[in-house]
């Protein structure tokens, strides 16, 4: 595993703030979630205090899209577009099987479902393009997230035949996607959303566009592409937490929500922050690898990891603690492993025949 000489701690405890308000919004107030399992917990030892926080937890995929689009804004630029290609399939790819494949052996154990032929087949991924049942529910995610990767390298495909990826041209995409994203979102166009990501269009954009912002002067020559994105999001935040009528302060939060996710970056830009050797930092920077395989693998794996431990007499709290445990050791074994050794097979068997 390796941790980067160069990263942002505030962006590293967003991270992980998020990947554990989702883990907690489908743990504890999702009784959906539970959909099929042969025994389902109860929840009457929550406190209302911890379900109330975690209900809005399903805003934390709002805040990794935001995330993504500066943290992948940054990895692009002066980067290659083969080499930026290659670094995403190995960050999504390998992880995304493994925990796959644990979920169809797993998850029967606890539901009734069944191993069926579409469910081996979106191991591969291709299920979110062309139809079929996930294999890892909250994957759908990753369909968007891959969206914005493939517009990033086409970006860099482009430019790369004339010139370095840098600021200028990173601003001039972002830009052309944004009035895109408008055209097409205006006019209805079904392909053209799917390829521009429709609603998320704007998460990635204002994250990108905020990762350039590292003084005053750079927050008003992006000032048009900030405040256009940021309005965007904030429609779609609303609306997303409109849909959950018990919510209260829907439109305080949503604004909150942005204004604190871009303050954050911003900070971040202005801050050289280097890594230290001391244990809190490491860890930090772990957990946060962390949260990719954390967020695949706390549904259908880790509430059937509750469900076993219900089943061997443990009270549903303890059950919750041993689960959580549990995916925390899978996922550091993938990041500390798992990931590294797909890395060196990746190198040693595809790149050397290239």
């Amino acid at each position: 595993m390796k941790i980067e000489k160069s990263r942002s701690a505030a962006l590293d405890a967003v991270r992980i703030f998020a990947a554990f308000w989702v883990l907690g919004a489908h743990w504890l107030t999702c009784p959906g979630c539970f959909y099929g399992f042969n025994e389902v917990p109860t929840m009457d030892w929550v406190s209302p205090i911890f379900y109330n926080f975690f209900e809005w937890g399903f805003l934390g995929v709002d805040i990794f899209f935001i995330l993504s689009g500066s943290l992948i804004a940054k990895s692009a630029m002066d980067n290659k577009w083969s080499n930026f290609t290659r670094q995403r399939f190995i960050r999504l790819f390998p992880a995304y099987f493994l925990i796959g494949l644990l979920s169809l052996f797993l998850y029967p154990i606890a539901t009734n479902s069944t191993l069926t032929v579409g469910k081996i087949f979106s191991l591969s991924g291709l299920q979110f393009w062309v139809g079929g049942p996930p294999v890892i529910g909250v994957g759908w995610t990753l369909r968007v997230e891959i969206a914005f990767y493939f517009l990033v390298a086409i970006a860099l495909f482009i430019y790369n035949r004339k010139r370095n990826f840098g600021s200028i041209e990173l601003r001039n995409f972002l830009n052309i996607w944004l009035i895109l994203h408008i055209l097409f979102i205006s006019i209805g166009f079904e392909p053209f959303n799917k390829l521009f990501i429709a609603d998320y269009a704007p998460y990635f954009i204002l994250g990108a566009t905020l990762s350039l912002v590292k003084t005053r002067s750079d927050f008003f020559a992006n000032i048009f592409t900030i405040s256009v994105s940021m309005a965007l999001t904030l429609k779609f935040v609303f609306h997303r937490v409109a849909a959950y009528p018990l919510l209260q302060y829907k439109f305080v939060s949503t604004v909150l929500l942005v204004i604190f996710m871009s303050g954050i970056i911003i900070h971040s830009n202005q801050l050289v922050e280097r890594s230290r050797t001391n244990f809190i930092t490491k860890s930090i920077q772990t957990i946060s690898l962390m949260t990719y395989p954390i967020y695949l693998i706390h549904l259908e794996v880790g509430l059937t990891f509750v469900y076993l431990y219900l089943t061997l007499g443990l009270l549903p709290q303890f059950a919750f603690l041993a689960a959580l445990l549990t995916i925390l050791v899978i996922s550091y074994a993938v990041v500390r492993f798992y990931e590294p050794f797909c890395k060196k097979v990746f190198k040693k068997y595809v790149l050397s025949k290239n």
